[in-house]
């Protein structure tokens, strides 16, 4: 796909943008929200929330009535359900209202999918010109969990070029989208795709200057409509779900006043 143009570029810091809740409270408070029509990356290594995260901000997106398709290439959708579950919440309910749908590449690559009245085809691994696909009609956000998996295989060209459609594409539409990736991914990609992407926020471990403890921390690298960095927000990971850590010491921006 030689010759796409490059995605147009994100948004300003300080631009006014209309936000998607990550059903995250203390990521909320700091930046309001993902903001609508942006590509967003996670990255960090394996078991460190990411799909955590992702499941909790398809919960906000399905609450606030969006149509959300989640992709899984590394978790199956039972696994997923049962994450949601274990976090107080049923993905049931909102597949029975058509406002969600949980795709795993894996028991489909072979075959046909029905979503939405539409025959879409499997798209084979590492070809984003298929994977738009799957963003059929009426899609608001879409997660991908995980971009690296899906490209697997890709040269570094290759995924340049497809990268840079896809996320063209899904900016067109004004599709929100949620990408995750391993800390393992090649250097390239994660390279490409933090200087693409309109927000990258990355899971880190660190030691806390003001507990002297070790901690699970979020760093907001960059964030459409919001001044970033903003330094390390420390975060748990609980029964019920993805919690950061409310610091005392800190201004919150999105606190009522």
């Amino acid at each position: 796909m030689a010759g796409i143009p490059a995605p147009q570029a994100s948004m300003s810091a300080g631009a006014v943008v209309d936000k998607i809740p990550t059903g995250i409270d203390g990521l909320d408070r700091m930046i309001g929200g993902l903001a609508k029509g942006e590509s967003i990356l996670l990255i960090g290594d394996g078991g460190s929330g990411k799909t955590v995260f992702a499941l909790q901000f398809a919960k906000s997106a399905c609450s606030s009535g969006l149509r959300t398709i989640f992709i899984t290439f590394g978790h199956g959708a039972r696994e997923l359900r049962q994450l949601a579950r274990a976090a107080g919440w049923d993905p049931a309910v909102f597949e029975q209202q058509r406002l969600l749908c949980m795709i795993e590449h894996s028991q489909i690559e072979a075959s046909r999918i029905e979503l939405a009245g539409l025959k879409c085809p499997a798209p084979h691994k590492g070809n984003f010109t298929e994977l738009m696909r799957y963003a059929t009609p009426g899609t608001e956000v879409l997660i991908m969990d995980r971009l690296d998996e899906y490209a697997k295989g890709l040269s570094p060209a290759e995924f340049r070029d497809g990268f840079e459609y896809f996320v063209r594409r899904l900016r067109e539409r004004g599709i929100t989208a949620l990408m995750l990736m391993d800390k393992a991914a090649p250097g390239v990609w994660k390279k490409l795709a933090m200087e693409t992407l309109g927000g990258v926020i990355q899971f880190i471990r660190w030691e806390n200057p003001r507990t002297g403890r070790g901690e699970m921390a979020l760093d907001i690298v960059k964030m459409a409509g919001v001044q970033a960095p903003i330094g390390a927000l420390a975060y748990d990971l609980s029964e019920g779900g993805f919690e950061v850590c409310r610091d005392k010491d800190r201004t919150y921006p999105n606190d009522s006043k």
